[in-house]
């Protein structure tokens, strides 16, 4: 079985393209996503593989109506 996971991640809000540099405050996500997904919505400081959950576990629900 070739599971995938969602995990948890420690990152920073994005810069936008006209922003100038300025200090951003590290966060950890509230919600489990995917590797890519996370990367494409923040900067990725680091992926904590501890939080790892299995997409395939029965237990793992994607809530889309989270606020």
């Amino acid at each position: 079985m070739n599971a995938e996971f969602a995990y948890r991640f420690c990152v920073r809000e994005k810069l936008a393209a006209e922003q100038v540099s300025r200090s951003r405050p590290l966060f950890i996500t509230h919600e489990y996503m995917l590797e890519a997904d996370a990367a494409e919505r923040y900067e990725v400081v680091e992926c904590l593989k501890h939080t790892a959950r299995s997409l395939d576990d029965p237990s793992f629900r994607l809530d889309f109506y989270a606020v």
